[in-house]
């Protein structure tokens, strides 16, 4: 049983539904199982500091949300597979686009391929799609269209009225024009 686990899925929660209140009440929930000080292991800070910076990159915050999710990253603690691509998405939105980029990318790669986790695969689908809206925001709409379209292709089945797949749809189309 790891109260984290479950704080921090329930964090996430709230940060769909755009909750601040209740995501500062998990928050806080977060930082009572925190190990003692005296312990390197601060999983449950870098995930406080995680969900904070989600919450004001959803109010429209990137800049402060990149200061706290940079932070996070520093700290020593259990990494999330979606810590990299939140900071990327992050970096992306406060116009940071090399930068989010190459973390997209990373998100993207950096696990092993053969381990086909669903948890893990919605993201590594989705830092195709950031590394797609990064390419356009830099210019380069034909790289734009094709990862676009490598992302469309991962999510060939998905229904069609979702964000992503209208994104990454104007994204390709863009890049064939």
């Amino acid at each position: 049983y790891s109260p984290t686990r479950y704080l921090f899925a329930r964090g996430l929660l709230e940060i769909a539904r755009g909750d601040a209140p209740e995501l500062r009440t998990t928050v806080a929930e977060i930082h009572t199982h925190a190990l003692p000080a005296e312990d390197p292991d601060r999983t449950e800070e870098k995930a406080a500091l995680y969900l904070e910076g989600m919450m004001l990159l959803a109010s429209g915050k990137a800049s402060v949300a990149v200061e706290l999710l940079q932070g996070a990253d520093r700290i020593e603690g259990y990494r999330y597979a979606l810590y990299e691509l939140g900071q990327a998405t992050a970096l992306e939105q406060s116009g940071q686009h090399a930068q989010a980029l190459a973390l997209a990318q990373k998100a993207e790669t950096d696990r092993d391929p053969g381990d086909v986790r669903l948890d893990l695969e919605i993201d590594r689908v989705r830092a195709i799609l950031l590394q797609s809206r990064c390419h356009a925001s830099m210019g380069d709409t034909e790289e734009a269209a094709r990862q676009a379209g490598r992302f469309l292709q991962r999510w060939h089945q998905a229904d069609t009225m979702l964000e992503d797949i209208r994104l990454a749809r104007a994204l390709a189309k863009n890049g064939a024009d």
